[in-house]
């Protein structure tokens, strides 16, 4: 079943293509069918190296009708959970009860603006990956970039670009754990039109199920989570971004209460924070880049009254 490609071996070229299949960016395996059926009665030699095996029975001079047993194996089926009883057309559920939450800050942004959206992932430490799909409305949302700084050897094998003309985006990653928890993925849109991030970001679940995976249990389902404008501090800038010497966060309180500003390098070590007291209003913090250990990429996660946060990418070089 671990044999995607149908090479005859398993190798991490099979998890690749199997990957490549979650995100669309291939339609069907290499060399393999979905199912392949080996005789029932045939023994192994070695079963640790079950290549070739038989897929067919001959009979010769058939004098009445005769039936063969074959077991089937499903391509793919790396973990042998598929049912075949429930393959009826419709997505299978293989998940918990439980749904934990990818929250971001609902904006509303305006035409022409470039603006980043942090996808926070469950604050689940034990996280070894996910998968989902997202829409999104590519008259008012062009997607610029895609990054994930905390999530481990993330790379454009993670994710599909190939129907971003479509409004769709896949992502799909299992190189887990996270280092840190409560990492992030990193969206920047350009906006066409003024509009309400809400209004047109969601799951495309119907194509690719958001699941949450965590070693040695079942998969949860993620929801997509907006913390309410109102609630929130918003909208959230750093400027400039990249910046050389200094950065200045800006950010507007509705309501008053304790805030706190952390910033994490790309391994999830906190190397600057600032917290306090903070009256309604408009609020800048900035830092320098001497008090960051080096150049590079960095995370802020900042943390509102009525425990809301919102999180975003600074670099600095």
């Amino acid at each position: 079943a671990a044999d995607a490609n149908g090479s005859g071996s398993v190798t991490t070229l099979d998890m690749v293509d199997l990957q490549k299949l979650i995100l669309f960016i291939i339609d069907e395996l290499p060399n393999n069918r979905s199912w392949r059926f080996v005789d029932a009665a045939y023994q192994f030699p070695n079963p640790a190296h079950p290549f070739p095996f038989p897929e067919s029975k001959s009979y010769n001079n058939l004098a009445v009708n005769q039936l063969a047993h074959f077991i089937g194996i499903k391509i793919g089926d790396v973990n042998g959970t598929a049912d075949p009883q429930e393959f009826n057309g419709s997505s299978e559920d293989r998940r918990q009860e439980e749904t934990r939450s990818i929250g971001t800050t609902d904006y509303r942004y305006r035409e022409g603006e470039s603006f980043r959206v942090a996808l926070q992932l469950p604050n689940t430490p034990e996280l070894v990956g996910f998968q989902m799909g997202l829409r999104f409305d590519p008259e008012f949302l062009i997607l610029q970039a895609i990054e994930a700084p905390a999530l481990p050897d993330w790379s454009a094998q993670h994710f599909n670009r190939r129907f971003e003309s479509e409004g769709l985006l896949f992502l799909s990653w299992a190189e887990g754990p996270a280092t840190s928890a409560g990492a992030s993925i990193e969206l920047e849109f350009r906006a066409q039109t003024d509009g309400r991030l809400s209004d047109g970001l969601r799951l495309a679940d119907d194509l690719l199920p958001a699941e949450g995976y965590v070693a040695d249990e079942l998969p949860f389902a993620l929801a997509l989570d907006f913390t309410d404008i109102a609630s929130a501090a918003g909208p959230v800038t750093v400027f400039p971004n990249p910046f050389s010497e200094r950065a200045e966060l800006r950010f507007l309180l509705q309501e008053g209460g304790f805030t706190h500003l952390r910033l994490y390098d790309p391994q999830g070590k906190l190397v600057w924070e600032k917290a306090g007291d903070v009256a309604a209003g408009e609020h800048s913090w900035s830092w320098s880049g001497t008090e960051l250990p080096a150049k590079g990429l960095y995370y802020y996660r900042l943390e509102l009254p009525g425990n809301r946060a919102t999180t975003g990418v600074v670099v600095y070089q």
